[in-house]
C-alpha cells in the first residue's frame, strides 16, 4: 500500500513539475546522496510488483562506487528512475530488470535494463 501511495505522489508531482516547466519555475534542490540508499530506495518500490510478475529486480552499483555520495535533487532522480523502472516493468513479462550504477570519470552512469519486448524498428524516429 505505501509503495501505491508513493507512486501516486510521483505522478502527481510529475503533473506539478510539467507546470513548473510551462512557467519557467523550475528549480532543483540539490543535496548530497548515498548513491546506494537512492538505489535502494527505488528498488523497494517495485520489487513486490516484479516479483508479482515473476521478474528478477537486481541493483548492481560498480564498486568503486558503492560507497559514494552524489550531488543531486534526490526528487527528480528518483522520479527519472521511478518513470524508467514503471515503464521496464510495464514491457517485460519475463526474465529481469536491472539498475545499474557505475563510474564515468567523474560522473556516475545510472541505466535500467530490463529483457522486455523493447522497440521495433518500425517505432523508432
Amino acid at each position: 500500500m505505501k509503495s501505491s501511495v508513493s507512486l501516486l505522489l510521483s505522478l502527481i508531482n510529475d503533473i506539478l513539475d510539467l507546470a513548473k516547466l510551462e512557467n519557467e519555475k523550475f528549480e532543483l534542490d540539490n543535496a548530497k546522496l548515498s548513491l546506494k540508499a537512492l538505489l535502494d530506495k527505488v528498488k523497494q518500490l517495485f520489487v513486490l510488483q516484479a516479483e508479482g510478475k515473476g521478474l528478477k529486480l537486481t541493483v548492481d552499483i560498480d564498486p568503486s562506487a558503492t560507497d559514494l555520495e552524489i550531488v543531486s535533487d534526490e526528487r527528480r532522480i528518483t522520479q527519472i528512475l521511478l518513470n524508467l523502472l514503471s515503464n521496464a516493468l510495464k514491457f517485460t513479462t519475463e526474465g529481469s530488470i536491472r539498475i545499474k550504477a557505475q563510474r564515468d570519470g567523474d560522473a556516475i552512469k545510472i541505466a535500467v535494463k530490463d529483457t522486455g519486448c523493447g522497440i521495433t524498428d518500425a517505432d523508432k524516429v
